[in-house]
């Protein structure tokens, strides 16, 4: 569980939809810049570090909710794929069987000599 992160660093849409990529994207740059403000403050006033560092796991945090959020739809498609793929090889299996059995009944044919139906 992710712990409360006190504060939203990414934007939702009117209609509730985050634009993730975007965010994303958004994100890193800040916690770049969360990062470097951290590496100053280290610099300049080692003792004063504590905010910086929360800046950073704060932004961390905001950048693992939307990773998480992306997970239902990997999922979503990965299963997609998986039963595409399943439904070509009952195809091939299929199309396998009605060849094997007009061959089958080509030898019947033969072995009777009429018409099997």
């Amino acid at each position: 569980m992710l712990p409360n992160i006190g504060k939203t660093y990414y934007t939702t849409n009117p209609d509730g939809s985050i634009d993730i990529k975007g965010e994303l994207l958004r994100l890193h740059k800040e916690l770049i810049a969360a990062f470097m403000l951290l590496l100053d403050t280290l610099i300049e006033n080692p003792t004063m570090y504590g905010r910086a560092v929360q800046k950073v796991g704060t932004v961390l945090t905001n950048m693992q909710r939307l990773i998480n959020a992306l997970r239902p739809h990997q999922a979503r498609l990965s299963l997609v794929g998986s039963l595409e793929r399943e439904v070509g090889d009952m195809r091939m299996a299929i199309d396998d069987l009605k060849k094997k059995e007009e061959g089958g009944r080509k030898v019947l044919d033969g072995i009777l000599g009429g018409g099997v139906k």
